[in-house]
């Protein structure tokens, strides 16, 4: 932004020097004539670098509030909030009742799904027990004990 203001103002005093140089007109006329062009451009200047610095300024401010009302509150400062009492025990009521559904709900669905979920290890447990014991007769079992034994005499 100011490297931009600063090519116009040069922009602007070179057409202005070179319109002034092809007049026929004495020296101090054109020295005055360029000092107040000189001086209408840098004010010009000056005041649109101070709106940039303005409106730089006003965003700014603007992301530091926004940033502000982002954070998260503190418990402390929604403990000092006033609770007002409700207008009607009907309403507190149905509130009330309203919550312990919700609860109830939630407790009941939880549970279902404990209930579920261990049954579930359950089955598992069981399968991995009846295919880990492969069945034998009794015979079988007998001959695999005295080769067992003969493996430590």
């Amino acid at each position: 932004m100011i490297v931009t203001i600063m090519n116009t103002v040069k922009k602007n005093l070179i057409i202005s020097i070179l319109t002034f140089l092809t007049r026929s007109c004495s020296k101090s006329s054109i020295v005055a004539k360029l000092q107040r062009e000189l001086q209408s451009q840098f004010d010009t200047a000056a005041t649109a670098m101070c709106k940039f610095k303005e409106t730089k300024k006003k965003h700014d401010d603007k992301k530091i509030m926004t940033l502000k009302s982002r954070k998260r509150k503190s418990p402390q400062s929604k403990s000092h909030k006033i609770k007002r009492p409700l207008k009607s025990p009907n309403l507190a009521q149905s509130l009330l009742k309203r919550k312990l559904r919700k609860f109830n709900f939630n407790k009941q669905h939880v549970l279902e799904k404990l209930v579920k979920h261990s049954q579930n290890e359950y089955k598992t447990i069981t399968d991995a027990k009846q295919e880990s014991k492969p069945i034998l007769t009794k015979a079988q079992n007998k001959k695999l004990q005295i080769e067992y034994q003969k493996q430590f005499i």
